[in-house]
């Protein structure tokens, strides 16, 4: 039981800050992010869209427990759910990061650095297209707030009126009685409220912050410890022997090693080091598949995800991650 507490509290220590930095970084885009700035910065119907939301992780240093909101708040916001995903597999993957810790990790082998920035661009791209053909607005829950700050129309404000709701989210904005804080003419809350200029000074603006960021990180964070609980579970009583039988077989192996990266849970910042140690008893090529699916999808991914989707849209994220990485990583094979 010693070894299952050191494995918990170290998944769960290794996690949290980049949580929590995802929830803030989420309350920022809920609050700042309207729907009309991402319709006019973001070109949501073309290949363009996609090839942004990819080239985004490359200056968006946070692994996969941090992205997970963000990618919700995208989602609720009007970024359509394919160009979300895109963004939320490839920030993980290519972030630079990840690609420095893999280079550590791997320090006389370049090519592990450069296939995981490189097939994991790809296959944040491909899944991303593929997921807006089979995901519809439906698949994203809606998520009730709590009593404590929830009034009449489900807003953060006090209004007697009634307002529009196109989700069931709280309003973000700040006020004092019934004024509201505005920041320009084209900002709109999440409950429909238009707003001109913000003139209720910067600690209003920080509670509203703060009022996001310990709802979001309440409701993300049941996920993740029951996620890290599964996790340790299974590093603490499936011997790795186990695993290591299956490996006979090339894509058994691949197979094997993204089961691995899933039940594991391990931040991208740190997996690589944990996938060295494989090295010599392991193909290269399920060495990439490990580090490829480990920050797309994991136990403690998918149980967050569960908190702002329905089951049918994580069941089809994850069978398109597990095809295409399966896929990409084969194709590595022929590349070392």
């Amino acid at each position: 039981m010693q070894q299952f507490a050191i494995i918990f509290l170290s998944i769960l220590l290794e996690a949290l800050p980049f949580v929590l930095i995802g929830t803030i970084i989420s309350s920022l885009i809920e609050i700042f992010i309207s729907r009309e700035w991402l319709a006019n910065h973001l070109p949501q119907k073309s290949i363009l869209a996609f090839l942004i939301a990819g080239l985004a992780g490359i200056i968006f240093p946070v692994c996969e427990c941090a992205i997970v909101p963000i990618m919700r708040r995208l989602v609720k916001k009007g970024m359509p759910i394919g160009v979300a995903v895109t963004f939320m597999l490839a920030t993980p993957t290519i972030n630079p990061v990840v690609l420095l810790s893999t280079h550590y990790a791997f320090p006389d082998n370049i090519y592990f650095p450069l296939l995981r920035g490189g097939l994991g661009y790809l296959t944040a791209l491909t899944v991303g297209l593929i997921m807006a053909f089979l995901s519809e607005k439906s698949d994203l829950k809606a998520v009730k707030q709590k009593s404590d700050y929830v009034h009449n129309a489900n807003c953060g404000c006090a209004h007697n009126d009634h307002h529009d709701h196109e989700t069931e989210e709280h309003c973000t904005c700040i006020h004092d009685e019934h004024d509201h804080i505005h920041e320009d003419a084209d900002h709109e809350c999440s409950c429909g409220h238009s707003h001109a200029t913000r003139k209720d000074g910067i600690f209003p603006i920080l509670k509203s912050i703060l009022l996001h960021t310990s709802n979001e990180l309440y409701e993300v964070g049941r996920f993740l410890i029951f996620g890290v609980l599964i996790s340790a579970t299974m590093q603490t009583f499936v011997p790795r022997e186990y695993f290591l039988a299956l490996s006979k077989n090339p894509a058994l192996s691949i197979v094997m090693m993204m089961t691995l990266a899933f039940v594991l849970s391990l931040c991208s910042e740190a997996d690589a080091f944990i996938a060295a140690t494989f090295r010599g008893n392991l193909s290269n090529s399920s060495i990439i598949a490990f580090l490829l699916f480990g920050p797309m999808m994991d136990i403690k991914n998918m149980l967050m995800l569960a908190g702002g989707f329905k089951a049918r849209f994580i069941i089809r994220l994850i069978a398109t991650i597990g095809l295409v990485v399966f896929i990409f990583s084969s194709i590595s094979a022929f590349l070392f």
